[in-house]
């Protein structure tokens, strides 16, 4: 039973790409829910809350990120680097956000 004791009897049929599929199974699986509950959540506009775990997975990611930056910056500023090894140095900064990212991390899309 759910939580205010009404029993779900109701059920959707959505159409999705496998792609799509994919992708929200493994948004449910990193939040800690089932898919019903993700979708479910998501459609009726309840937040979702994380736990502290993965807040501080999160925080980890970004300090590691911030870290390899800072290092990036400090070369350029030195003059030390060109286009070619900016752009290795990059792409070793988008693997570790890949690599401890829970959800595919696509942001602006297709890559250089």
């Amino acid at each position: 039973m759910t939580k205010n004791a009404e029993k779900r009897s109701e059920r959707l049929k959505v159409n999705v790409t496998l792609t799509d599929r994919h992708e929200l199974e493994h948004k449910a699986q990193a939040s800690d829910k089932s898919l019903s509950d993700f979708l479910r959540d998501a459609g009726l506009g309840r937040k979702s809350s994380i736990s502290s775990e993965r807040f501080l997975d999160g925080l980890f990611v970004l300090e590691l990120v911030l870290r390899q930056l800072e290092g990036l910056s400090k070369e350029c500023e030195a003059g030390c680097l060109d286009c070619a090894l900016l752009l290795v140095k990059m792409r070793q900064i988008e693997r570790t956000i890949e690599l401890f990212a829970p959800a595919p991390a696509a942001v602006g899309g297709t890559r250089c």
